[in-house]
């Protein structure tokens, strides 16, 4: 393979970052996240957060990642995923 072949870092995240939909991977997190904080009471478990939060992005975009795998025929026939 010759270097202009390969993926640049940036282009490889670009890639990743789409077909796992990170924006919205990241809003599923981030919705976890504010409801860690509104239940955790008086104290905030930083840690507990930290792990909850990329957890819970992590699961969302293999989820997204494997329907986008799963459904590219019935995908390529909706007008709006085409």
């Amino acid at each position: 393979m010759t270097p202009s072949q390969a993926l640049s870092l940036r282009e490889w995240a670009r890639a990743i970052d789409k077909l796992s939909k990170g924006r919205l991977s990241w809003l599923v997190a981030a919705t976890a996240a504010g409801g860690f904080v509104m239940g955790s009471g008086e104290v905030i478990d930083w840690k507990c957060l930290a792990s909850t939060t990329v957890g819970t992005y992590l699961a969302s975009a293999a989820a997204n990642t494997i329907n986008q795998i799963i459904e590219v025929s019935n995908d390529s026939q909706m007008k709006r995923t085409r």
